[in-house]
């Protein structure tokens, strides 16, 4: 049996060894709580892919969506899937229409909408109020952005995930956009493999703007038996649950 681990974004610069040292002090303590010990036989995999999407990201060279509404710049696919998802943003924060009606300059337009900058400066300034602040989920959902709407990232990224599957039993844990990456993954997954269990921890597929952007249908990956979300719901990034309402699917997961 294998425990495959695939972190988030934000982890470049960093030592792959230490990363995967602290994943399996945190399952470490997460076993002691739950009163139990690891199991034996594990084969623990840590693909590392934080500094390839980070110099990818600067490559291309995609500005920041706070760039292009501060600058008045044409919206890019990019841009498009980052200002949705900070619209879905500001429900699940409780930001109402109304609050960023209010944070519009007098006589702007009052249209809701990525093409309206002043909207999207008002709700920018909201969410910047937030404990997470705007420089946060800009560069999050960047990042998410970069890699769904960039077929040559997305597939470099893919690759080195994919690389550690191979025909043993697995359990595959992944956090933020690595849950992004993982799903993509396992739903075009060419090996024979199987998942027993696929933890998906701080995910943000439960967004409308990420799904769309989902080649395939949404459905169960073929090759996992059970899927498992964890979200704690004050986390912007998993605002949204993975229930029938975004993830129609069978099995259901287990929210």
């Amino acid at each position: 049996m294998r425990l495959i681990f695939v972190h988030g974004r934000g982890q470049h610069k960093k030592s792959s060894a230490s990363l995967q040292v602290q994943w399996e002090a945190a399952w470490e303590v997460g076993l002691r709580n739950a009163g139990l010990v690891q199991p034996k036989g594990f084969e623990i995999v840590f693909p590392f892919y934080g500094d390839m999407l980070d110099d990818l990201i600067r490559r291309i060279e995609s500005p920041l969506l706070v760039d292009i509404i501060t600058r008045g710049e044409k919206h890019s696919e990019t841009s498009r899937l980052q200002a949705g998802m900070l619209l879905e943003m500001t429900i699940t924060m409780g930001i109402s229409d109304r609050s960023i009606q209010e944070e519009l300059p007098p006589g702007e337009a009052q249209h809701r909408g990525i093409e309206n900058s002043a909207w999207l400066r008002a709700v920018a300034r909201l969410l910047d109020r937030t404990p997470f602040g705007f420089s946060t989920i800009d560069n999050f959902t960047h990042d998410v952005a970069v890699y769904l709407t960039n077929l040559g990232v997305r597939s470099r990224i893919d690759k080195i995930v994919e690389s550690v599957l191979n025909d043993q039993p697995s359990v595959v844990v992944a956090h933020s956009l690595g849950t992004v990456i993982a799903y993509n993954v396992l739903t075009n997954c060419s090996v024979p493999t199987a998942i027993y269990n696929f933890v998906t921890l701080g995910s943000p597929l439960g967004y409308t703007a990420v799904r769309n952007r989902i080649e395939l249908p949404v459905a169960m990956p073929g090759c996992v038996i059970d899927w498992f979300n964890a979200r704690d719901p004050t986390d912007i990034v998993a605002g949204i649950p993975l229930d029938k309402s975004t993830f129609d699917i069978l099995p259901p997961i287990e929210e």
